[in-house]
């Protein structure tokens, strides 16, 4: 990988170097321009100072984001399609050149995490059997945070889907799930986590900034309509649409932080619904299979 911390000399790689190889005619004209907004944005930082430094400094940080997007994504295309990297070539050849790279690099520098809603919640009946707690979670009404938890908890077996650790508060309601628990058994309390943080189309209180929280959702449905993904931005700007469960994951408290914080990730691999679970930290499951069952609830661990 190149250094994304030196401002003396550009980081991103020759053209025609070993990590553009492959690049068609017009994604080395863009990989082109990108280098050349990124030489651009370091002569400005060696030139000023002050705020001025500062803008030229974020810029030569968006133009080499910039640049490895087109590198990763092109590398990545047997898996994403070339649709993302065709399309972000695009987009660099119409625009106004150095300002257009500057703002595809900060779509994805500016990415935040906020804080996640707590997964706690009231009292709930006890049943004797897996089957009839699922088909009561999965028959909630309402299509908020908590309906959406349930839901997403049964849908995967009460368990975190990397690691298979209960959820403790499921176990203590259910007498099947009890039995399948022993002294080698893991249980704490599993949360469900968004793969795009219900920030992004959810009111988070009163103290959040409103204009930043709409500039971050426009940069994350931005990034997402450069995958061809325009018919999960419509669902996701719906009304709770973010709470939908293709959007949602169970994850122990380590992994859900992990995840926010991009240090968790899946792989696609060549067997449908199979992914190849990568950390930035070792000893977890290295691969998770999305299974159907004939009720339609999905189980992920096994």
């Amino acid at each position: 990988m190149f250094n994304l911390v030196s401002y003396l000399e550009t980081a991103l790689p020759e053209p025609g170097s070993n990590a553009t190889q492959g690049l068609t005619d017009d994604q080395k004209k863009c990989y082109k321009l990108i280098r050349s907004a990124e030489l651009e944005a370091l002569k400005r930082y060696s030139a000023s100072e002050g705020p001025a430094q500062q803008k030229a400094k974020e810029d030569v940080v968006c133009a080499r984001v910039a640049g490895g997007l087109v590198i990763h994504l092109h590398a990545k295309r047997t898996i994403l399609g070339s649709q993302p990297v065709c399309q972000l070539t695009k987009e660099i050849a119409t625009g106004s050149k150095s300002e257009v790279v500057y703002g595809i690099g900060k779509n994805q520098v500016g990415k935040q995490s906020y804080p996640h809603l707590p997964s706690n919640h009231p009292s709930r009946p006890s049943f004797d059997t897996l089957e009839t707690m699922m088909a009561d979670d999965m028959n909630q009404s309402g299509d908020d945070y908590r309906p959406a938890r349930k839901k997403t908890l049964a849908r995967d077996g009460y368990r975190c889907m990397v690691t298979g650790i209960f959820n403790e508060h499921s176990v203590f309601n259910n007498t099947e799930l009890q039995s399948l628990v022993d002294a080698h058994t893991a249980i704490a309390e599993i949360q469900t986590c968004h793969i795009l943080n219900q920030s992004t189309s959810q009111k988070l209180g009163e103290e959040t900034d409103h204009s930043a929280r709409i500039s971050h959702a426009g940069s994350v449905f931005a990034i997402l309509k450069l995958f061809g993904l325009e018919d999960l931005v419509e669902k996701l700007m719906k009304k709770n649409g973010v709470h939908g469960l293709d959007n949602l994951l169970s994850l122990c408290e380590s992994l859900h932080t992990c995840f926010d914080k991009q240090k968790l990730w899946f792989d696609q691999t060549d067997k449908p619904n199979t992914y190849k679970v990568e950390l930035a930290y070792p000893h977890h499951r290295k691969r998770v299979q999305f299974l159907q069952s004939g009720s339609g609830v999905y189980g992920v661990y096994g």
